[in-house]
């Protein structure tokens, strides 16, 4: 059995942990994505459903329906709203699962297909999040505050209730971000690997996992998958003298060993370049952190934008 000096709460001071224990921590999560915190693909679900005459002869009210660039705006906002109120950026992603979720069963049709109730179900997915996870609650009367007129303080605690029965109160999935954590764990066994290099690893990983929550295409994906297309994207855009090619290969043989994802197949592949399209079209950042390490991927985005023919 291997220790390995880690944290799994970068940045945090770090604590000794087994990898048979990062493992078995990987493996539980990856059960929890494939059955309990699955989402379907509810938006394709609900084009596909037989529209009735009052939404073919007044197009308004499909112009009301929730569609993929619609929740992009809402996602954005959210991390917007997170900033603001200080609230860590996974928690968005967390609520974002809640909203996802709850829009694939029958109570969120008609959320779905009204976008000011879409956006008091945003709201509120928000504020479980919260609720849940953060240190600091964020009351009701709050969000409705800081919705701007787009819910109530009663339109919130309603909607709660809700989404929780509709979730089952199954409200600790599996993030991506979390995944990353564990992923990068099991990294720093195989030795020789900086600190840094790590925590690079993780500033990079991170920004592509809020990419993927924002991106409508990557609902249906499992958070691990994200997770490892994140790392394998961000290992790319590192110097060859922070990462060697050996560690590298090791890394995603310890991935196939484990059978939790296939990080050369595919889906893998398409689900990388995905998110370095997204990262080239966040464009400058502004934030001088790092700013060496995100150019090197924003780099690395732009020539794989180049290969696929995509215009920058």
């Amino acid at each position: 059995m291997n220790i390995v000096e880690t944290s799994l709460d970068l940045p945090c001071d770090s604590f000794t942990i087994s990898d048979d224990e990062v493992t078995a921590r990987i493996e539980a999560m990856h059960i929890q994505e494939c059955n309990t915190y699955y989402c379907s693909d509810y938006l394709k679900l609900e084009f596909e459903s037989s529209p009735d005459e009052e939404c073919i002869f007044q197009p308004e009210i499909i112009s009301k329906k929730v569609d993929a660039p619609y929740r992009e705006k809402i996602s954005k906002w959210c991390f917007e709203i997170a900033d603001f109120c200080q609230i860590d950026h996974e928690t968005v992603g967390i609520a974002m699962s809640y909203l996802d979720r709850f829009l694939s069963t029958e109570s969120g049709i008609p959320v779905l297909r009204n976008r000011k109730k879409y956006q008091q179900a945003t709201v509120t997915t928000l504020y479980i999040a919260v609720k849940v996870f953060e240190r600091e609650v964020i009351e009701p009367r709050q969000f409705a505050i800081i919705s701007r007129g787009r819910c109530t303080e009663s339109d919130i605690t309603d909607m709660e209730m809700i989404i929780l029965s509709a979730l089952k109160w199954r409200v600790q999935p599996p993030t991506s971000i979390s995944f990353v954590r564990h992923f990068l764990a099991l990294l720093t066994s195989f030795g020789g690997i900086g600190r840094s290099v790590v925590n690079n690893l993780s500033v990079l990983s991170q920004l592509q996992t809020e990419i993927a929550v924002n991106d409508y295409y990557f609902v249906t994906v499992k958070p691990s998958q994200i997770a490892v297309a994140s790392i394998l994207n961000s290992i790319d855009g590192m110097p060859d003298k922070s990462f060697s090619k050996s560690v590298r290969c090791a890394f995603i043989q310890t991935l196939k060993k484990h059978g939790i994802i296939c990080p050369l197949g595919r889906e893998m592949k398409e689900a990388q370049d995905r998110l370095l399209v997204g990262f080239a079209e966040i464009g400058a950042i502004e934030d001088d952190q790092d700013q060496f390490q995100r150019d090197m991927l924003c780099g690395l985005a732009c020539a794989r934008q180049e290969e696929l023919g995509i215009a920058t």
